[in-house]
């Protein structure tokens, strides 16, 4: 597996990232955000597949322009979450009011996109991959995702506080090498993330005894106005096993 954090930043290289989306090989994605910003349609056009952890504005900013961009009548790309996301995508965004409901144009037999629910444990099964959703610790309903294929085992958070249910289902996977798990606020804002459902490098810290303790982890999803702050209490833990995700980094997995 091959995953890319797709900057947001406009006007350049930045190491900022103020929207969340990530590639995965060529034909699925996770979360919305930046999923539009893409600047090689082609390759928006390749996405198949789309796994929302959750329906907060910077997971799906750009979600209906991304669709835009890849429409093809009769090829509609699959949206995957928990019911409750899906839910809240239907009430809120395709509404024909944020954004036509694209669920039946042009026509309800041959939309732009379809979304398919799925339950917290449940699994599926997309090309060669296979994809457990897992309900986590979060202010709105939200998933992580264990993603696996025939080599290795990936663990993608999304956005969360401290949690437990997600990393016993992946430790069931004897090739769980590579983590990639949030951590949004610093240290003097712990407060704020207890209640918003996100990590700080305190409580981040706190979760890798849960993970594999050779295994590569990744941090993402800092608050750009405390990136540097975020940054240097994370190298503080030193961690050597433990880095940043930068944007428009791919990583082998």
């Amino acid at each position: 597996m091959r995953l890319q954090l797709i900057p947001s930043a406009v006007g350049g290289s930045s190491q900022l990232q103020f929207l969340s989306s990530y590639l995965l090989n060529d034909e699925l994605a996770i979360d919305g955000g930046s999923l539009g910003l893409l600047p090689d349609l082609a390759r928006q056009r390749m996405i198949r597949h789309l796994l929302l952890t959750h329906a907060h504005a910077d997971h799906i900013a750009t979600l209906g322009v991304w669709l835009d961009n890849v429409f093809a009548e009769g090829n509609a790309p699959t949206i995957y979450c928990l019911p409750a996301v899906a839910d809240a995508l239907r009430t809120h965004y395709f509404n024909d009011v944020v954004w036509p409901d694209l669920q039946k144009l042009p026509s309800m037999e041959r939309p732009a996109v379809r979304i398919r629910t799925i339950d917290s444990g449940e699994t599926i099964t997309l090309g060669d991959l296979s994809v457990t959703a897992v309900a986590v610790n979060h202010a709105a309903p939200a998933a992580g995702f264990v993603i696996c294929d025939a080599r290795a085992t990936l663990v993608f958070s999304g956005d969360t506080g401290p949690t437990e249910q997600l990393w016993k289902v992946a430790a069931a996977h004897d090739n769980w090498h590579t983590t990639v798990l949030e951590v949004a606020f610093p240290n003097h804002l712990q407060s704020c993330a207890n209640v918003a459902g996100h990590l700080t490098p305190a409580t981040f810290a706190a979760e890798l005894p849960k993970l594999p303790p050779k295994g590569q982890v990744y941090a993402v999803h800092l608050k750009s106005a405390y990136r540097e702050e975020i940054a240097a209490e994370l190298t503080a833990l030193a961690a050597p096993h433990c880095k940043l995700l930068l944007p428009g980094e791919w990583i082998e997995i």
